[in-house]
Order: C-alpha cells, then structure tokens, then sequence
C-alpha cells in the first residue's frame, strides 16, 4: 500500500502531460525560411530573444532487443533518440501562441518539435 502512495504523484503528472512541462513545435510558412515560427501553448513563458533548439525523434533499436543468447529477454521494440538539427532565437511575437523566430546555424522544418535552451 506504501509503494501505491508514492506512485500517486507520478500517476498524477502523467495524466495531466500540459501542466508539468511546457510544449514547443516548430511550423514553417510555405517553406519559406523568413516564416519560421515557434508554437506553444497560451500564456508560454517565451520572451523575446529566447533560443530554442529544434530536434526530430529518430527511432533506433533497443538494446536487447535482438534474440542473441538470452532469447530475447531483457527488452525489444525501438527507442526514440533526440536529434538536434539546430537552433532558432524568438525576434518577435507574434500572438498569444505563436513567436517569429529568426534560424540561426542549422535548420528547422515544419513539424519539429523544440525545446528551450537554458
């Protein structure tokens, strides 16, 4: 009963995935690299000037995951890793959940997700 009471918490923040941590999208205007925004969710803490690293996730086998001498056991299925494809700084906002962003050295497409570079 004890282990129940300390996985509430974590059960708690998994059903509610917006209000632990803050969500950025990158979305391009017609491929057009001076229409670069980064999205986020209403009243984000996004301010001008602030620098966002776009990344894809790419799929990679997970370790164990093959039949090897243990036939398998100890994991299978893919894992999702971070890829990094550059960087974008907020120069202007431009609504409640959308800020112009300028690409520096990189690239972003449309659809990336991004997060914030502390």
């Amino acid at each position: 009963m004890k282990q129940l009471w300390c996985a509430l918490p974590f059960v708690f923040l998994l059903a509610f995935p917006g209000c632990g941590s803050a969500s950025y999208g990158i979305r391009v205007i017609d491929g057009l690299p001076k229409e670069t925004y980064l999205t986020f969710s209403k009243g984000g803490p996004v301010r001008i000037g602030d620098v966002f690293i776009p990344y894809h996730i790419q799929q990679a086998p997970a370790r164990g995951s093959g039949l090897g001498p243990h036939g398998g056991h100890g994991g299978s299925g893919s894992l999702g890793r971070k890829q990094e494809v550059g960087r974008v700084q907020v120069v202007k906002m431009a609504d409640e959940t959308h800020a112009l962003v300028s690409i520096l050295p990189g690239y972003a497409q449309d659809g990336l997700k991004a997060e914030r570079i502390e």
